[in-house]
């Protein structure tokens, strides 16, 4: 259970900061606030979690981050799209 909890905030942190780094580059102000509150505290989150249970996970928490990254890209477009 800890190392899928770890894998999920780990993926969750990833797909922050990937909708982070496009909400700066794209200028989108709100977006990037609200943004920086959840990511900040899901970083908190993970750390604790990897804090308890070791680095034995690093490379389940890689993976996660990878497949987070990715999923940023379909978020950013998702939450970015400009209304006609």
């Amino acid at each position: 259970m800890e190392y899928i909890t770890v894998m999920l905030t780990t993926f969750v942190s990833a797909t922050l900061r990937g909708t982070q780094n496009k909400n700066v580059i794209g200028n989108h102000r709100a977006l990037a606030f609200f943004t920086a509150i959840l990511m900040y505290t899901v970083d908190a989150a993970t750390v604790v979690f990897v804090a308890k249970v070791g680095l034995s996970l690093a490379p389940f928490a890689g993976i996660s981050a990878g497949f987070g990254y990715i999923a940023s890209m379909y978020l950013h477009r998702l939450l970015s799209r400009r209304k006609k």
